[in-house]
């Protein structure tokens, strides 16, 4: 499966149902390989959780200036993309507050305290 397709698999279903094994090659492409998944054709709520996906993963400091720069325009597009009645509406304060900015009601901050490990600039990915 092509990390595109590992992608979209892992936003079209709630984001808090996601384990670190999922999370881990999109983490590490984001992190280290200069990853920016394909976002075309995704559906409203698919749109949202890639957005929120690519943002947080995107504030690492293993992320180079330059790449966090890339991904803020992705963030960005994505943004202008979706209605902006769908980033209004109230959402369980249960979910951390970036989660919240995309109005989603799930996150993925279970899956990522186990990739921590991967996050270093210095994590030897070959």
């Amino acid at each position: 499966m092509s990390l595109d397709q590992q992608f979209r698999k892992a936003v079209s279903s709630p984001l808090d149902t996601l384990s670190a094994e999922d999370l881990k090659p999109i983490a590490l492409a984001v992190w280290h390989e200069d990853y920016a998944p394909n976002l075309n054709d995704m559906e409203l709520h698919e749109l949202q959780r890639a957005g929120y996906v690519v943002d947080r993963l995107m504030r690492f400091n293993c992320v180079s200036n330059d790449r966090k720069r890339e991904l803020m325009g992705l963030v960005k597009d994505v943004k202008e993309t979706l209605p902006q009645e769908s980033l209004k509406i109230l959402v369980s304060q249960n979910v951390e507050p970036l989660a919240r900015k995309w109005n989603l009601s799930e996150d993925i901050s279970r899956a990522i305290q186990a990739l921590l490990p991967y996050q270093t600039r210095h994590y030897n990915h070959v």
